[in-house]
């Protein structure tokens, strides 16, 4: 009975781990595919819908969206930013650690 509750909990941390190293593959090859000039559609058509809006203003070049992506991984979150002027994506990055 030890050795089968043993051989569960590896079976069950090693399911935990493979999923959470997808997760992070997942956003970072994703990234890979997003590139300077896109639409904000497009754009979030490759990342998909997990962002959160953290900020919004006017400029004197037009309106500037900017939108952060949290990546888990074991470790926590790591939050990438993209930033949209008009629409059109002119910036992303991961974001620095506290």
């Amino acid at each position: 009975m030890k050795r089968i509750r043993i051989v569960l909990s590896l079976v069950i941390f090693s399911c935990i781990l493979s999923f959470s190293s997808c997760g992070t593959m997942n956003l970072g090859s994703k990234l890979k595919k997003v590139e300077i000039g896109m639409s904000k559609k497009e754009v979030i058509d490759i990342l998909g819908t997990g962002y959160d809006q953290v900020a919004a203003r006017d400029t004197p070049d037009g309106t500037l969206e900017i939108l952060r992506y949290h990546n888990a991984t074991i470790d926590g979150a790591i939050p990438y930013i993209v930033s949209f002027l008009n629409g059109t994506l002119v910036e992303w990055y991961r974001e620095p650690a506290n």
